[in-house]
């Protein structure tokens, strides 16, 4: 029996594939077994899933109907043969001692989960490393009070101590499956979020470590461009399954009306990025507008939160307050 599975779900990704296979398979720890699950691909991604799986012993390929992100993580994870479990998205890639070093890390601290860090590529060539976790231990109570409380209680916001994407991490895999028993499949949006804060609450020991194996690619399809109504649907739909969470934890969700902001207020910036009557946009501009709890997170988002046009807008609004 392996000691890491390594969960790879797919679906069209053709383009990148290559590189992130190889990057597995360049890992200085042996002892993984890679599960690639092709979601209904209609592009070339089962035929060179199965190139490798033939290449390597290691490699076991699952093809399925499409049902989404999150079949295919439970598929994966039901597949899944080893007490330590790790993601990678077809996008991105590891750098080759990545499995080691959160093997060991979780082996050596006896936790449920170690969030390691990640490093953003983005389209134009330039990198970033946008959450600089630091070296330390959560037990049952800090998890509560440090990650968990922070998110459903205070401002929704869990990168101050943790990471919200599943990749960036190692798990147990028994947990892994738990957390993917309670879930529905049809989240489109958030579905990281609403992985992490069930597995969260499951822990009794996570661990933080400032390791940078892991390789995000940003795609220039997935970058912001504009508001659309799908985006509005997807994120209502991911506003309701975190409730649900909440429900499901008792957990008063007091910072729902922040959390819902967030996301009303990066649409209404996106807005500008997309082509449509002048008469629609202000009709779209109104309604997000009226959706937002807060009509004055205007100003704080402009001082502390990236978006499409945030430096244009700070100097406007610099301007206006003089």
């Amino acid at each position: 029996m392996p000691e890491v599975s390594i969960i790879m779900p797919i679906y069209n990704g053709e383009k990148h594939l290559d590189q992130c296979f190889s990057s597995i398979l360049a890992q200085t720890f042996a002892d993984w077994e890679l599960i690639a699950v092709d979601d209904g691909s209609t592009d070339s991604s089962g035929e060179i899933s199965d190139r490798y799986g033939r290449q390597d012993p290691r490699v076991k390929v699952i093809h399925q109907p499409n049902g989404g992100l999150v079949a295919a993580v439970k598929t994966g994870a039901e597949a899944a043969s080893a007490p330590y479990l790790m993601f990678v998205d077809m996008d991105d890639w590891y750098q080759p001692d990545q499995v080691a070093r959160m093997h060991e890390l979780i082996v050596s601290s006896d936790a449920d989960c170690v969030n390691g860090t990640y490093t953003k590529y983005l389209p134009d060539g330039t990198t970033s490393v946008p959450v600089p976790l630091e070296e330390r231990v959560y037990e049952k109570q800090d998890i509560e009070e440090k990650i968990l409380y922070p998110f459903f209680e205070i401002n929704a916001d869990i990168y101050r101590y943790w990471s919200a994407p599943r990749w960036d991490k190692i798990y147990r895999t028994e947990l892994v499956r738990e957390v993917c028993s309670e879930r529905s499949a049809g989240l489109l949006y958030g579905e990281d979020l609403d992985f992490c804060l069930r597995y969260l609450a499951k822990c009794r020991r996570v661990m933080t470590y400032p390791v940078r194996g892991y390789c995000y690619r940003v795609q220039e399809s997935s970058m912001a461009h504009g508001y659309t109504e799908k985006m509005l649907v997807s994120y209502e739909k991911m506003l309701e399954a975190i409730r649900r969470v909440a429900e499901e934890q008792n957990r008063p969700f007091a910072a729902a009306p922040a959390f819902e902001d967030l996301g009303y207020l990066n649409m209404l910036f996106e807005l500008d990025h997309e082509p449509m009557e002048a008469s629609e946009r202000r009709k779209i501009r109104r309604m997000l507008k009226d959706k937002l709890h807060n009509k004055h997170i205007f100003k704080k988002m402009l001082l502390k939160k990236d978006f499409p046009g945030k430096d244009l807008l700070q100097k406007i609004y610099r301007k206006i307050r003089g």
